[in-house]
């Protein structure tokens, strides 16, 4: 679902950095424009937002704080997970990010890559 959210923001003109641990899942987003970041770490520097599209709740630990994402992100810096994960997971991850002066949005999506693809939204 993250490569197709990733393909709108590139064709509504936003400049991407991508990184996936499985490397070609990001080659169709770099011959649409995206650069390709090596490491997670590398991602983000110098960003202002972050995005996580990521599997569970264990991953996005892994990638924000063993991967070095947050300490590559300089402060002010608005990380956005859009990944299903536990509540109190989510909470956790919120309290370390506001602690290293980052910002963070709970996002969690819902619909599948059909829903994304038809841009649907859910009511609220």
């Amino acid at each position: 679902m993250g490569e197709s959210m990733a393909s709108r923001l590139l064709r509504a003109g936003y400049r991407l950095t991508v990184w996936n641990r499985t490397v070609h899942k990001t080659n169709e987003l770099v011959q649409a424009g995206a650069k390709r970041a090596k490491t997670p770490a590398d991602a983000v520097r110098d960003v202002a937002a972050v995005i996580l599209m990521l599997e569970n709740g264990a991953v996005v630990t892994e990638v924000l704080f063993e991967m070095g994402v947050a300490k590559a992100c300089r402060p002010g810096t608005l990380v956005i997970d859009m990944s299903s994960i536990a509540p109190s997971i989510a909470e956790d991850h919120a309290h370390l990010l506001a602690a290293t002066d980052l910002r963070y949005i709970d996002a969690p999506v819902s619909g599948g890559t059909r829903g994304e693809r038809a841009a649907q939204r859910m009511a609220p």
